[in-house]
């Protein structure tokens, strides 16, 4: 006959689910950040700001953005003291950006104007 396992109590179901869930969420945390480590070094070159949509300020892995908004609030990124102090946290999301002088975009590629 197979060794069957006694069923597991409430408390160790709990414990097991907790577990899976905290290294489920280790493992998007580190993903996460190996991602930001990515863009960091896509976004040193400088950026011209886009007419009716301002500069860019930053560049946050999705990931990073769902668990900010769900630890501080739904609109946590809409805050100017709250952008500032998260780049404060995070210099790696910083976007380095001009104004729009000089600029034609077309097809996605930018040319300076002469």
């Amino acid at each position: 006959m197979p060794n069957k396992k006694p069923p597991m109590s409430e408390g160790e179901i709990v414990s097991y689910l907790k577990d899976d869930i905290e290294s489920s969420y280790s493992e998007r945390v580190t993903k996460a950040e190996a991602r930001q480590a990515d863009i960091a070094r896509s976004v040193g070159s400088d950026r011209k700001a886009m007419d009716g949509l301002g500069r860019p300020v930053a560049e946050i892995d999705q990931e990073i953005v769902t668990e900010t908004k769900n630890r501080y609030g739904q609109d946590c990124f809409r805050d100017p003291d709250f952008m500032k102090w998260h780049q404060k946290r995070n210099p790696g999301s910083r976007v380095r950006s001009g104004g729009t002088r000089g600029v034609t975009i077309t097809c996605g590629i930018e040319f300076p104007k002469k």
